[in-house]
């Protein structure tokens, strides 16, 4: 860890939190709030890991050909695979993260945009 005298933490932090349990917290802090939140993942393709909208992040598609969504979930040609915050599309509020996303990765994901307040 850094100790530069800013008060700024620079190291590494581990949780044992599911990609449900940060949804969950997402979604409950969020329910009444006009702001919408996603974390995704940094490398590409930027998997989705939890949202405010209450989406999932994994969509059922075909295990042969994963372009293809799954007809019958109840099939074992069927699998789960994640998605890409470019893909998000569960529900319309899902459009302005995806939106927000493009957006960001098309200006390079700029480090002071990125992060929407700071205190101190």
């Amino acid at each position: 860890m850094l100790d530069d005298g800013r008060d700024v933490f620079d190291g590494v932090l581990a949780v044992d939190y599911t990609f449900t349990d940060l949804s969950n917290f997402l979604r409950t802090n969020y329910k009444k709030s006009s702001t919408v939140v996603a974390i995704f993942e940094q490398e590409a393709p930027h998997y989705i890991v939890a949202t405010s909208t209450g989406s999932t992040g994994v969509k059922l598609v075909l295990k042969n050909d994963e372009e293809v969504p799954c007809p019958d979930p109840s099939s074992s040609d069927c699998k789960a695979a994640r998605v890409p915050a470019a893909e998000l599309a569960e529900n319309e509020m899902d459009t302005v993260i995806r939106n927000a996303f493009l957006r960001q990765q098309a200006e390079q994901f700029p480090q002071a945009q990125l992060i929407s307040s700071r205190s101190g």
